[in-house]
């Protein structure tokens, strides 16, 4: 007997549908023929070869066991470190990942003339995509072939269990309180990590200079698009937390048929009785700096309207102590926040879009650090979100009910199970 080449490999899953989609979209493969099984399946092709088999895991499916035998559920690779596509075409398929914030690690080996990229499915199983190094020539390596994320870096690779992962986080309650539930997925993953608590300026300088590893999360590509810019080809985007969009809003006893837009607030009947004072938060943050837009764009100063940056405790205060006066008032704000919880808030209609829109909270992860996370991590990491809503509940137990961070992300996953079985 001789062996002439690897035929397929077959993979149990209790997540048919999700598994098929990764390879489907994710690696490229083509969902085709498969005999007619007594259990369910998929076969995925490259071209006319069925290289992927899924069969689909149900531990009481007797036609399954009888086929291919009875074993216990289990996620990863197992005794098998991974396994290997030979592929082309390297910068349309890091495009497709980055379109598709699917998180993966580069390597290069210069000895077999090779740039390999290493991602995890939906099972856990650690997939590795080989391209000839004529495709990508900036890329560099170390000595053993853990090759540097870019031209631009030559930090090397991390190795898992090579130090504890240092995240940071924005020193804004929301942002604080739903980096909570990433620290907690990395507390369950067994993840030494320590946290760095900073401004939005200092928080992405560290990101791009290596001091931090992961930023839980980045508002982009609006508010914190501009902070990432520099370091954007170091950084691999994980899961999507939340979709913020920042707004200035006025309490709703404040009557929509005389305020409803920001022009309105130029309206000399509007200005006479609205507080003068628009109280912010630091200067860094994306509402701040579009704030000042909105005053310089209506000419609200010439009208006695002052926009100031303070803490975000001095914009609560000045809110909610208007609001217990019944005054009407702006608030420089953003969905989620905790506020929305205890007050009806109408967003004023932005026409000229000073507001930047909708955002997405995403989870950054230097490249050269993704080893420190194990595969598991990374995939639930790639694959959590949590929405608005969540986020507000999240900033409202930290802020109002001053639970740690940790303990508010143990109260919420434990309310909600099926979220975050969702996640892997």
């Amino acid at each position: 007997m001789q062996v002439q080449h690897l035929d397929h490999f077959t993979l149990r899953t209790s997540r048919l549908a999700e598994t098929q989609a990764f390879y489907a979209q994710v690696i490229g493969l083509t969902p085709g023929p498969r005999p007619a099984f007594a259990f369910s399946g998929v076969w995925l092709y490259a071209r006319d070869q069925p290289l992927v088999h899924l069969a689909a895991l149900d531990p009481g499916d007797a036609a399954l066991a009888r086929y291919l035998g009875s074993r216990p559920a289990s996620e990863g690779s197992g005794c098998i470190d991974h396994i290997s596509f030979r592929c082309v075409d390297l910068p349309a398929f890091e495009r497709r990942l980055g379109d598709m914030r699917v998180g993966y690690e580069r390597r290069t080996v210069p000895a077999l003339q090779q740039h390999q990229l290493f991602l995890i499915d939906p099972d856990g199983v650690r997939i590795e995509c080989i391209f000839d190094s004529s495709e990508a020539a900036s890329w560099t390596s170390d000595a053993e072939g853990l090759g540097a994320t870019s031209a631009a870096s030559t930090r090397p690779v991390r190795r898992l269990g090579e130090r504890p992962l240092v995240l940071g986080q924005i020193d804004l309650s929301f942002h604080v309180a739903t980096a909570g539930v990433v620290r907690e997925l990395l507390a369950q993953g067994g993840v030494d990590h320590s946290v760095v608590e900073d401004v939005h300026e200092r928080i992405f300088e560290s990101l791009g200079t290596g001091r931090i590893d992961m930023v839980a999360s980045a508002w982009m590509p609006g508010s914190h698009g501009a902070y990432v810019a520099p370091c954007r080809d170091d950084v691999i985007e994980l899961g999507v937390l939340y979709e913020p969009h920042a707004i200035w809003g006025v309490p709703d006893y404040v009557p929509e048929d005389e305020v409803a837009s920001l022009q309105d607030l130029a309206r000399p009947a509007v200005a006479q009785r609205m507080t003068r004072l628009i109280q912010g938060i630091g200067p860094g943050a994306g509402i701040s700096r579009f704030s000042r837009e909105i005053v310089v764009r209506y000419q609200l100063d010439e009208l006695g309207y002052e926009f100031r940056n303070g803490s975000l405790d001095d914009c609560v205060r000045a809110f909610e102590r208007a609001v217990a006066e019944r005054r009407w008032v702006v608030v420089p704000l953003w969905r989620p926040q905790y506020l929305h919880r205890t007050h009806r808030i109408r967003a004023l209609a932005d026409p000229e879009g000073l507001l930047r829109g909708k955002d997405a909270a995403t989870l950054l992860l230097r490249r050269d650090s993704a080893a420190l996370l194990p595969p598991s991590v990374l995939s639930r990491l790639t694959r959590m979100t949590l929405g608005n809503a969540a986020a507000t509940e999240l900033d409202f137990l930290v802020s109002r009910e001053r639970l740690d961070a940790r303990a508010a992300a143990r109260r919420w996953m434990a309310a909600h199970p099926r979220d975050v079985a969702a996640w892997g």
